[in-house]
């Protein structure tokens, strides 16, 4: 079960922005969602809380609290801590781009009825 809260708005830029704010009403959870539509394109950010900082601390604790093991080891070596940080970004952070497909809108358009019953 969720719960949703949207507002729309103009950005720094002037492009239209859709922000969704997504709780989980049985987790501890939630996700903003924020659409930006420029020209003909969208972009979707997405922001995950608790995200990223959280998952962090907790893999630092992990690795601190004297629990080693081959993988933590070799994952939490100076080279490869920008590469987690990376990887954990686009997991909980990610952007999504997306363009008007004409083709498709059409397509569906025909493919599909659309018919409402009151």
């Amino acid at each position: 079960m969720v719960a949703v809260k949207g507002q729309a708005a103009f950005d720094e830029d002037g492009y239209t922005v859709l922000k969704l704010k997504i709780s989980f009403i049985e987790e501890a959870s939630s996700r903003l969602l924020k659409i930006r539509f420029i020209g003909e394109n969208i972009e979707m950010l997405w922001n995950e809380c608790p995200g990223k900082d959280l998952l962090m601390t907790g893999l630092d604790s992990v690795m601190t609290g004297g629990t080693s093991s081959f993988l933590l080891d070799s994952l939490m070596e100076k080279d490869t801590i920008g590469l987690m940080d990376l990887l954990m970004d686009q997991t909980v952070c990610p952007k999504v781009l997306g363009e008007e497909d004409h083709e498709a809108g059409e397509r569906f358009l025909r493919e599909v009825p659309i018919s409402f019953t009151l």
